[in-house]
């Protein structure tokens, strides 16, 4: 995966071996995070997360907010017209269309 994406991955991928996908970290913004959701979900394409590690303070780079985490899914999950998949099942179901 990409972790220096500026938009969304466009369907299906140009190359699916490098994947555009934004990194949750300790700097991840809600409000930002919700806005691509709503890009996506008003234009289509791709939106892929990355996370290493999910806590209740992050310090550091490699870690997300549970609570953001948790505002995040919350968000998605009311949002009409999103698919929630893993990207093995995104690509597979690109490959039998």
């Amino acid at each position: 995966m990409t972790s220096t994406a500026t938009s969304a991955e466009t369907v299906p991928p140009a190359d699916p071996y490098a994947i555009r996908s934004f990194v949750l970290d300790n700097n991840s913004v809600l409000a930002s995070l919700q806005a691509q959701v709503d890009g996506v979900a008003n234009h289509g394409g791709l939106l892929v997360y990355c996370c290493h590690e999910i806590v209740t303070s992050p310090a550091s780079s490699t870690q997300f907010s549970i609570a953001n985490h948790a505002a995040l899914v919350d968000y998605v999950a009311g949002k009409s017209g999103i698919r929630v998949l893993t990207l093995g099942d995104v690509l597979r179901s690109l490959i039998t269309q």
